[in-house]
């Protein structure tokens, strides 16, 4: 071509660089996480397993204890008839059996 051998176009901006690799969000990579995590097998499967039962756990207690002494009702938490005796057990709302 005419403008290769006149050296036409040594003056325009260079096409090139690395295409730039799209970032994940966050919550993708949380996903995951917690998919490898669930997956694994082995000690590591079973840690956890375990704390996301004992982070769960604590969580609705909290949840309870919120309910019985703040009087608030929580809806996104699902809490057991159990959970909530227990919570007014502790705050002394609710008398305990067999007392004399």
């Amino acid at each position: 071509m005419v403008q290769k051998s006149l050296s036409l176009n040594k003056n325009k901006q260079a096409k090139g660089g690395k295409p730039k690799k799209a970032q994940a969000s966050k919550l993708d990579i949380l996903q995951k996480k917690k998919k490898k995590d669930k997956n694994a097998t082995g000690l590591a499967g079973a840690s956890a397993a375990f704390i996301r039962k004992l982070q769960t756990k604590t969580e609705e207690n909290v949840a309870a204890k919120t309910q019985v002494e703040g009087g608030a009702q929580l809806s996104t938490v699902h809490l057991t008839p159990q959970q909530v005796a227990k919570a007014e057990k502790a705050a002394g709302k609710r008398p305990k059996k067999n007392s004399l």
